[in-house]
């Protein structure tokens, strides 16, 4: 069985400085977003729409610092994937804003006296079940009547009993938004109220899509905001799961007002905060007593070349730093070189790593793929490098002992003979800081073994 190890961080938010770690370049965005929602008076929905890994919940709960800092906006956050144990999405959302309401000591009495009401209204709402008539209907005659005369009694007495149960329910409808309005009246000076929920598409379908009906149905109440932090293509496939191929965009739109889509212009700084700030990877390097002038290039290079998204950078820093803190021996730069070019055939190239650890000769198809220069840019002496490494991994597994012993011997005899690169990729296999010989393959192993250690873990990806 796996251990849980090593959760994601989240980014402290500084209430006094809030952008202080605004790594990602957010601040413009939300500084416009906010000066919408306080200009907006009627009922708005809006989703806030990346993929995942994509910084959605930092995005948002920074959003909320900066709403009750700079424009004394209420709100509440809440994670729906939490709280979709929860039978009804309504109980959830009540749950989140009676206990904000219950704990701001600014409120007045009227105002949380009003949240407890609310709550009791919302709890009727949810009882008036079909499933409940159905119970009182047909408790204690099962075992009395014959089954015809049952149902006969049922079909008698159910139109009175849903007629009854939906005026019942209007009105509880109707109160249960007078009672929000009221209390959105006497919130704040701003007399608005938005509720952020967080990782709506991971919930279970059937909670996903009951959340949306609650939001359209008891909402609709000026002052109030929702904002639905999302991976639309993955709630559209929790909207299939449920109603089969059908056009989800329109769906969505019967719930969804705006649409704002989140982009990520600075995955660079991202990377350089997660080094030295989250994981302090220079600090675990330049503890080993080795230089950390390169290696972040080195990282950043393969992580913005192979498409990696924030949570996957992230991920990918946390395992460097394990596979760091694990190496008992000297690191060398040898290790600061090979670590992240394994890492990310492991985790991005699963199919190319086995055939390397199988001893293909696979030289140039792993360059093509992890280090062909065709996004980002790397200083040509940084890349060079990183393909003699990748020649030289390759070299070294895919021959035994026996032959790498002879191909030493002849490299020491005939060095003069050998082709510029032959040379380099020899020097690297046995040279390169040579304490002994097969220093590459040795490196490479001890790497392997410690790459493929962390299989054992769940990272809470």
């Amino acid at each position: 069985m796996s251990n849980q190890i090593f959760k994601n961080r989240e980014l402290e938010i500084n209430k006094d400085n809030i952008f202080a770690n605004d790594v990602l370049d957010r601040k413009e965005a939300i500084e416009d977003l906010s000066s919408l929602i306080e200009n907006t008076s009627s009922p708005l929905v809006m989703s806030v729409n990346a993929s995942w890994g994509a910084g959605k919940t930092t995005f948002v709960k920074m959003w909320q610092a900066y709403l009750e800092k700079e424009k004394d906006i209420r709100s509440i956050y809440f994670s729906a994937w939490e709280d979709d144990f929860s039978n009804d999405p309504l109980i959830s959302i009540l749950g989140e804003l009676e206990r904000y309401i219950s704990k701001e000591e600014s409120l007045s009495e009227s105002v949380k006296n009003q949240a407890l009401e609310l709550v009791k209204t919302g709890g009727k709402i949810v009882l008036k079940t079909l499933p409940t008539v159905l119970k009182s209907l047909t408790a204690g005659i099962v075992d009395k009547e014959p089954l015809n005369n049952i149902l006969q009694t049922f079909v008698e007495n159910a139109g009175n009993e849903l007629v009854e149960t939906y005026q019942q329910n209007k009105d509880l409808t109707n109160q249960f938004k007078e009672t929000l309005q009221g209390i959105i009246e006497n919130i704040g000076k701003a007399k608005q109220l938005v509720i952020f929920i967080d990782e709506l598409d991971r919930c279970r379908p059937l909670y996903a899509i009951e959340l949306l009906e609650r939001i359209k149905h008891f909402f609709d109440i000026d002052g109030i905001v929702f904002v639905l932090s999302i991976d639309k293509a993955q709630l559209s496939e929790t909207i299939k799961s449920q109603y089969g191929n059908i056009d989800t965009d329109n769906y969505l739109r019967r719930f969804i007002d705006l649409e704002y889509n989140l982009s990520n212009p600075s995955l660079d700084r991202f990377c350089d905060f997660l080094y030295t700030k989250i994981f302090n990877i220079n600090q675990i390097i330049k503890h080993k007593s080795i230089d950390t002038s390169s290696d972040n290039l080195i990282i950043k290079y393969l992580i913005i070349e192979n498409r990696l998204s924030l949570r996957e950078a992230e991920q990918f820093y946390l395992r460097l730093s394990i596979i760091y803190k694990s190496i008992q021996q000297a690191i060398s730069p040898i290790h600061t070189t090979l670590i992240p070019m394994l890492l990310i055939l492991k985790l991005k190239f699963e199919d190319l790593y086995k055939e390397l650890l199988d001893g293909k000769e696979i030289a140039e198809k792993i360059i093509e793929t992890v280090a062909s220069s065709r996004v980002a840019q790397l200083h040509n002496s940084y890349l060079d490098t990183m393909k003699l490494y990748i020649k030289a991994i390759v070299f070294v597994l895919s021959k035994s002992d026996g032959v790498l012993e002879d191909e030493r011997a002849r490299f020491n005899k005939n060095k003069e003979e050998i082709a510029s690169e032959d040379f380099q990729i020899y020097d690297i296999a046995f040279y390169n800081y040579c304490g002994y010989n097969y220093r590459l393959k040795q490196a490479v192993n001890t790497i392997i073994k410690i790459i493929e250690l962390q299989d054992r873990f769940n990272f809470d990806l």
